[in-house]
Formats: C-alpha cells, sequence, structure tokens
C-alpha cells in the first residue's frame, strides 16, 4: 500500500496542474488564483518632452530623454508622480498621473511652455531687457517718419518699372482753354473702381474719382508725365507723356477692357 501510495502522489499533482493550466469559462483558473492573491498589472507609460530633459517617476530617477524622443516604463494602476527638469535646471514641471485601465498612457513635458513662460516674466521686471530705443539719428534725435513719395517720384517708379499699359491719348476739344493762356483737361473715369491720376510737368497734379465721376482740371500748358491707376492689384496702372497747349481744352477717358 505505501508503494501505492508514493506512485498514486506524483500523478495526483500532474492531474491538478494540468487541470489548472486548461481553459475554465474562458479564463485559467490560474489567472483568476493570481488575482485572488493580489497581483497587481501592469500598465504602459510613454513619456515625451521638447527639451532635454531628466525625469523622475515617483521620485526614482529614469534617465535623460532629448528633445522629440521618448521613453516607454511599466507602471502600475493609480496614482504617481512624473518630475521633469532640464538639462541646464533652469526649468522644471511636475505632474500627478492617475492611471485607471489597462493601457498605455502618454504624456508630453512641456518643458518649452514653461521656459517661454520663465523669460517672458523676466523681461517684464524691472531688472529685466527692456525694449530697445529707436535708433538716433546724426544730431542724436530719433528719426522721423519716412516722408511721402512725391507726385513725380511715384510716376517714375511705376515707369521704370516696365509693368503698365499705354495711357490713353487726351481729346482736342478746340479753343477754350483756361484764363491767361492755361489748358483745361476733362478727366472721366469709365472704370469700376476708383480712379487717382498723378500728373508731373510744368506743376503737379493729383486728382481722384470715383467710378463714372468726371472731373476737370486747370492746367499750366507743357508737356507732364501722367499715371493713373484704380484701387484693383490685378489691374495695371496706366503710364505716359501728354502735352498740353494753352488755350486749349482737352478731355481724357479711362477704362479697364
Amino acid at each position: 500500500m505505501k508503494r501505492l501510495g508514493w506512485v498514486l502522489a506524483p500523478l495526483a499533482l500532474i492531474g491538478l496542474v494540468v487541470f489548472l493550466s486548461l481553459p475554465w469559462g474562458g479564463k485559467s483558473p490560474v489567472i483568476d488564483l493570481r488575482r485572488l492573491l493580489g497581483a497587481r498589472p501592469a500598465v504602459s507609460l510613454l513619456v515625451t518632452t521638447d527639451l532635454d530633459c531628466d525625469w523622475k517617476l515617483d521620485g526614482r530617477p529614469q534617465g535623460r530623454i532629448r528633445a522629440k524622443a521618448s521613453a516607454i516604463v511599466p507602471s502600475t494602476l493609480g496614482q504617481h508622480l512624473l518630475e521633469a527638469r532640464t538639462v541646464d535646471a533652469q526649468d522644471s514641471w511636475k505632474v500627478v498621473l492617475e492611471f485607471r485601465a489597462l493601457e498605455q498612457y502618454v504624456v508630453l513635458i512641456p518643458l518649452s511652455d514653461v521656459r517661454r513662460k520663465r523669460l517672458g516674466n523676466s523681461a517684464a521686471e524691472p531688472g529685466g531687457a527692456k525694449p530697445a530705443a529707436p535708433a538716433a539719428g546724426p544730431s542724436g534725435a530719433a528719426p522721423s517718419p519716412a516722408a511721402p513719395k512725391s507726385i513725380s517720384s511715384q510716376i517714375d517708379q511705376v515707369i521704370d518699372s516696365g509693368h503698365y499699359t499705354n495711357l490713353p491719348q487726351p481729346r482736342s476739344l478746340g479753343s477754350g482753354g483756361g484764363a491767361s493762356g492755361r489748358s483745361t483737361l476733362s478727366i472721366e473715369n469709365r472704370t469700376q473702381y476708383e480712379l487717382t491720376v498723378l500728373m508731373a510737368g510744368p506743376a503737379e497734379e493729383s486728382i481722384s474719382l470715383e467710378p463714372g465721376a468726371v472731373r476737370s482740371v486747370d492746367l499750366a500748358p507743357g508737356s507732364y508725365r501722367v499715371m493713373g491707376r484704380v484701387n484693383a492689384s490685378h489691374v495695371l496702372p496706366f503710364a505716359g507723356t501728354n502735352s498740353y497747349s494753352a488755350g486749349m481744352s482737352y478731355s481724357s477717358v479711362f477704362y479697364v477692357q
């Protein structure tokens, strides 16, 4: 009988192991046994950063992470403290994490934001950097704003660029110009845009017309460089040279084909 007992005991032990390893209600009894014994399942944590830093999890150093790189460490359910400090020890950040499910969690350490905020506050403090003052001119005074371009220089700029269309030639209306031997020019805007006409010669003139408007201008006779432009960036300006004789009247019509 003793011999039989020695034989049956190992067989019974082997049978128990096989039984526990078999599926039982869709789950292995070994897994349920582990849960009953209180084993805690692992959680995966992926950590990345925007600045080189050294970091800790629950007070335990985890090494250094380079900017835009990442590290993956196992963890457990529950709350955990993550701390990070830049390599130069100037900026730090920490957060309390709570893992409630068996899944991977991702944390971005925003040290760039911490640094920008620190530098911004430093500049705002009395001892911080101050905005640079405007550069002084030869006399020591700050330079004044640039003066607006003259009518002549605006016309020259368009003509020199070569990006313009031919100026419409004025039509002579015969005698009947302005008093004292001056000339009269009637300008009509047949475009759908606001029109500005600049003239540079014996005198300088700037004339603005709404769509459909007509204006009459009294001019000193002579040769004028003329430029017309509308308030539409896709329409090239008009440019060219026109001459006006004393005592004569003229008409110019601007339109966009």
